[in-house]
């Protein structure tokens, strides 16, 4: 039993420039594929997609990283802002403590 075989291969292309819009059409009919063209390209896949994958776990380290060295700024400008808050509440105590001295020195003064 035969079968012919037909393999179609569609290319599209389009320019945002221009507005154009290109199609390529390629298609073969009764040959068989080439094997050591097919384990030539599966190579080339497999070699590409361990780099692909290097890529990514590099991205990832990178990412990882710059996440740990912002979690670490994050937490160092936190503590500065709750020793801001307390040296402001600290001095807010001490201006009051002020205001009523002042005050009682003022009312001294008109009593004498």
């Amino acid at each position: 039993l035969k079968v012919e075989r037909t393999e179609s291969h569609t290319l599209w292309s389009g320019s945002l420039a221009d507005k154009t819009l290109r199609v390529w059409r390629h298609r073969r009919t009764g040959e068989a594929p080439d094997i050591s063209e097919l384990m030539a390209s599966n190579a080339v896949y497999v070699e590409r997609c361990a780099e692909l994958q290097a890529q990514l776990a590099t991205e990832r380290q990178l990412s990882t990283e710059s996440a740990s060295a912002h979690l670490a700024e994050r937490r160092v400008a936190i503590s500065h802002l709750s020793e801001l808050a307390a040296a402001h509440a600290r001095l807010q105590r001490q201006k009051r403590d002020g205001e009523d001295i002042v005050l009682s020195l003022r009312r001294q003064l008109q009593e004498t």
